[in-house]
Formats: C-alpha cells, structure tokens, sequence
C-alpha cells in the first residue's frame, strides 16, 4: 500500500515489534533493568572494538607469517594421489616431512617435475620403469577444514585468528601451522 506522498505504509508496519517496550513506563522495576542494560553497552562497544582491532592485528601478522603455507600436503609419488587423512607439510625439510613414497607439494597448477626431481625414489621409480612421466596431474588439496582454515585472504585470516581467540579448534590450528612452517 502506497498512499499518495509516494512513502509505503507496510515497510512502517515492523515498527510493531516495538509496542511491548511501551510496558516499561508502567514497571520501574522493568525500566531499571532496561536503563542498566542502555548504559551497559557503551563500554562493551570499546571492549568489542579493541577485540575487533587485536584480531585484525594478528591476522595481518598471519597474513605475512602463513599465507599460503596451510596447502602443501603429501602426494603418493607413483598415483599423484592425495594421501590419505591429507594435513600440511612443509616445502622445506625442517616442517612435517611425507613417508618416502610420497611427496609434499602444493600444486597451485599442474605437477612440476623440476620440484619432483630431487626425490631420490621418483628417479628410481621412472628409471626401473615402475611409473611412466607424465603420470596424471594430482588433484589440488584446498587446505585444512575444507579450506576455510588458511592465512591466505584478509577475511579468511580473520576467521582463523577468531577461531584461535575463541578457543575451538586453536590447538588443530597450531599443529597444522606447525607442520607447515616450524620455527
């Protein structure tokens, strides 16, 4: 309904939710409670905004420590499979380190031989004949939780440090930090 100053009386009708709040000019009792819980909220606003401001500092600092870190995890070097219960591993070899027939890599595109090369096993492999490059490009692993826990985007960075500061889940969050990147 429309009238003719162009303005739509059904979007007012919402306001009806309110009416209740007209009970407490007859409770004092009501209008005490509600007036504590009014002055309450100013300083639990500051409070939530310096929880805002600390998350976005530590997810910057995840930003810079981790991005993209969170999606290396071991391949069966003769398949290209992910293994299988997938968690990160580290690119280096000081991080969480693949069984010797499998591969820790993060395939951002098709698999890169030259990053496969150097595994002694691979070369033995392909030298007796037992795989036959190139063997079918692996399936990329997303990450950890289906990929939502990772470093790698603003927003994603600052599910991850709520997830941390809220205490679900922080201590799954370190070890896959960990694998991925120790010290």
């Amino acid at each position: 309904m429309v009238e003719e100053s162009g303005v739509d009386v059904k979007a007012l009708r919402a306001f009806r939710v309110l009416r209740p709040l007209r009970l407490v000019s007859g409770l004092p009792s009501l209008q005490v409670v509600l007036n504590a819980i009014m002055r309450a909220m100013v300083p639990l606003l500051h409070i939530a905004l310096l929880v805002i401001f600390v998350i976005i500092i530590y997810a910057i600092i995840g930003l810079e420590l981790f991005s993209g870190k969170l999606h290396a995890t071991c391949y069966d070097i003769f398949t290209g499979e992910i293994e299988d219960n997938p968690s990160p591993c580290s690119l280096t070899k000081r991080g969480a380190v693949c069984p010797i027939t499998s591969l820790c890599h993060d395939f951002k595109v098709n698999m890169s031989y030259a990053a496969v090369a150097e595994r002694k096993l691979l070369m033995e492999a392909v030298a007796a004949g037992n795989i036959t490059p190139p063997f079918p490009p692996p399936e990329r692993w997303v990450g950890p939780n289906h990929g939502i826990t990772n470093f790698d985007n603003f927003g994603l960075s600052m599910l991850t440090v709520f997830q941390c500061v809220t205490m679900e889940g922080w201590t799954q969050v370190l070890y896959w930090v960990r694998l991925a990147k120790p010290s």
